[in-house]
């Protein structure tokens, strides 16, 4: 995956299991997450953010709701105050 970020061309999009976006996120190679939120409880799930290491800094670059009340978020990581954290989380 990093060989081909370095190539000229489109952007990458990956779909896959929660497995294969740990491996990304943990060696630093997503540049953005792209999250849609269903507001359901299941109870269980897969997280994918269980590698890291620390704390994430993540920016909010959009958001767009739809009318059945789910949302698609759109972040980008290492790009905000990491002190900030805790201040917006109050």
């Amino acid at each position: 995956m990093a060989k081909l970020k370095q190539q000229d061309g489109k952007p990458i999009l990956a779909h896959d299991g929660a497995g294969f976006a740990r491996s990304l996120i943990a060696t630093g190679l997503v540049d953005a997450f792209q999250l849609l939120v269903i507001p359901t409880v299941l109870g269980k799930g897969l997280p994918i953010f269980t590698d890291v290491k620390g704390p994430m800094a993540l920016k909010l670059v959009e958001a767009k709701p739809f009318p059945k009340g789910s949302v698609a978020h759109i972040y980008r990581p290492g790009l905000g105050d990491r002190s900030l954290l805790a201040d917006e989380v109050e």
